[in-house]
């Protein structure tokens, strides 16, 4: 939760896809997919059919990564 709402909150997303996967692997695994309007997919699943050439400019990685980290260190 902590992680989709550091999306939001970052990325400004029009909207967030959660997925969990498990049928291939030995674990659970989780996708918390930020989705744009303009991205390449929308609005089918990003695994999907591509719907037109993407145009998305997004605020740098790195500094989400650090916030994410340290409110994920916070939460324990």
């Amino acid at each position: 939760m902590i992680v989709e709402e550091e999306m939001r909150d970052y990325f400004r997303p029009h909207k967030i896809n959660l997925a969990s996967f498990g049928n291939y692997c030995p674990h659970v695994h989780w996708h918390i997919m930020a989705r744009y309007e303009s991205d390449s997919h929308f609005p089918e699943p990003m695994w999907g059919e591509r719907q037109r050439e993407g145009k998305l400019e997004l605020p740098e990685f790195g500094a989400f990564e650090e916030r994410l980290i340290g409110k994920l260190a916070v939460s324990r």
